[in-house]
């Protein structure tokens, strides 16, 4: 089984710092691949450089670390809409099938995380429907995913 950094963003430029802080949790963890995961252009987010720039930027800072396995996923990129988290999350689990998935991000988004709790909350009902005879699947599914964060307080 494999380690994976995944490491999503806007990239708003990409910059050397992206690239070092990724480059050390790799490190830390021993991970066997990075991935960066840029946001597309429905992402909101002022003065935001178009993908097409920011992917071009990533591959060079990906050229001048070729030491390391890394690569640079599209799935927000290509998406006809604005994916949640979450949702690029499963994408590349079923990509890297086998592998543990480490989510990096940056200090900037973490302010945001409370916002997260509408998409959170939606979430937990949908597993709840899908899975209320297998209630264990449930809390093991909220807690591996996410821990205790402050957005358990809402599932009461």
């Amino acid at each position: 089984m494999s380690n994976v950094v995944v490491f999503g963003g806007s990239f708003n430029p990409p910059t050397k710092a992206h690239m070092l802080i990724a480059l050390k949790a790799v490190d830390l963890i021993n991970a066997d691949k990075l991935c960066f995961v840029p946001v597309g252009d429905k992402y909101v987010k002022e003065s935001l450089i178009s993908s097409n720039y920011r992917v071009e930027m990533l591959n060079i800072l990906k050229n001048n670390n070729s030491s390391y396995d890394i690569d640079i996923d599209l799935t927000e990129v290509n998406s006809e809409k604005n994916l949640n988290t979450i949702d690029t999350l499963r994408i590349l689990q079923n990509k890297y099938k086998g592998s543990t998935l480490y989510f990096l991000v940056g200090a900037d988004n973490l302010l945001h995380i409370p916002e997260w709790k509408e998409a959170y909350v939606d979430r937990a009902a949908r597993l709840f429907e899908r899975d209320k005879n297998h209630g264990s699947v449930i809390m093991w599914s909220l807690g591996n995913e996410s821990g205790c964060g402050l957005n358990h307080r809402y599932m009461r």
